[in-house]
């Protein structure tokens, strides 16, 4: 997994850029083999309709299934990377879940029919 952070508008420290790292690894760490880039955009300013605040984008490309695209606006920085990532941990988590699934019936079902059963 890559992971791309671009900082915009704010006084960019390597303790944001740690903590964004941090919560990436706890929030994906397990899905790691499935996702090939993850890239996110915190950026400072007016995002919320003429009130200051900061606005985060993170773009997933998964290996096997696209791309996912979540953005979440906060007064704060870091409670929009916080709310981001969490949306991005569950949903994730249930899409790759689902999908392991789905391949997993599919090669049981491949597997009755090359042995003659019926499923």
């Amino acid at each position: 997994m890559r992971l791309e952070i671009r900082i915009r508008n704010i006084k960019c420290d390597d303790a944001l850029r740690a903590y964004i790292r941090r919560r990436i690894g706890f929030a994906l760490g397990r899905l790691s083999l499935s996702i090939r880039r993850v890239r996110i955009s915190v950026n400072a300013g007016e995002v919320m309709r003429g009130d200051l605040g900061s606005e985060c984008r993170i773009t997933v490309r998964l290996i096997r299934a696209g791309s996912v695209v979540l953005v979440e606006r906060a007064p704060d920085a870091y409670a929009a990377i916080d709310r981001t990532i969490e949306r991005l941990g569950r949903g994730l988590s249930r899409h790759v879940d689902l999908r392991r699934r789905s391949d997993s019936d599919s090669r049981v079902g491949s597997r009755a029919q090359r042995n003659g059963e019926d499923r």
